[in-house]
């Protein structure tokens, strides 16, 4: 009659060996998470930090009532884009009836800077070619930054028409 095997009792050799695998196994998959994200992160500069477009959605410029009511639009923020080659002045749409204003290339949005230099050329490039966002939409106006007048910190004057916002820090 043959003698019932149980289990082998796993060896002291065993256990380690099996040990070493799950090591092994951990710190491989451990080492790909942390290099995707070392790679992901790569192409960021540290030397200056730009706003994400979320920040730029937490700036929060003086209200304008007049401006709001004239143009049906409320300025979120104003910031430097395109390796500071642009100023991107972001709004709201408030009243859509009034927003075609921004069409009039005349009335602006412009910004001033702090030396008096007028931004408004080239007017409404990506203005959504032409389409405006719809009540309650955001959307954008990019001005030249001519000669980097503007700069992140900067302390600008926003112009429509004759309606003006002093104090708008430029992200």
């Amino acid at each position: 009659m043959a003698e019932a095997v149980g289990p082998e009792t796993p060896t002291p050799a065993r256990s380690a060996r099996r040990l070493v695998g799950i090591a092994v196994v951990l710190t491989l998959l451990a080492g790909s998470v942390l290099g995707v994200l070392w790679i992901r992160g790569a192409g960021r500069s540290t030397a200056v930090k730009r706003p994400s477009s979320a920040d730029a959605e937490l700036v929060s410029v003086p209200a304008s009532p007049a401006m709001e009511d004239t143009y049906g639009i409320r300025i979120m923020s104003v910031a430097i884009t395109a390796g500071g080659g642009m100023v991107q002045m972001r709004y709201q749409v408030l009243d859509a009836d009034k927003v075609q204003a921004m069409h009039d290339e005349t009335i602006g949005p412009f910004v001033v800077g702090s030396s008096g230099t007028l931004f408004d050329a080239p007017g409404m490039t990506g203005h959504s070619h032409g389409r405006l966002p719809g009540l309650g939409g955001t959307g954008y106006v990019l001005l030249a930054n001519t000669k980097g007048g503007v700069r992140p910190g900067d302390t600008v004057t926003i112009r429509m028409g004759t309606i003006t916002i002093p104090g708008v820090k430029v992200l």
